[in-house]
């Protein structure tokens, strides 16, 4: 079973319920599918958190501030990022 690290976007207060219906839409998703998920909030983001050699795919889930902020932090240029932009 692999895993995967999401990030969720914490910025914007009047976005907030249309990105964590999305944002839980597409873990669960994820989950039920028997994937292991890790989530972290964007602004507890480290580049050690993205450096676990367990994680296959990083789910970046917000909008284009938190995919820019997500990819530059990835050091392995051969991990597969998926950004899915939230933002209502």
């Amino acid at each position: 079973v692999g895993s995967e690290m999401c990030i969720r976007d914490s910025n914007r207060a009047e976005a907030a319920n249309v990105h964590i219906t999305v944002a839980d839409k597409v873990i669960q998703a994820f989950q039920q599918s028997g994937r292991s998920v890790t989530v972290k909030q964007d602004y507890q983001l480290t580049e050690e958190d993205l450096a676990d050699p367990g994680i296959e795919l990083i789910l970046s889930l917000g909008g284009d501030g938190t995919f820019l902020k997500t990819a530059s932090m990835i050091r392995n240029r051969h991990m597969p990022i998926l950004g899915v932009n939230t933002d209502p």
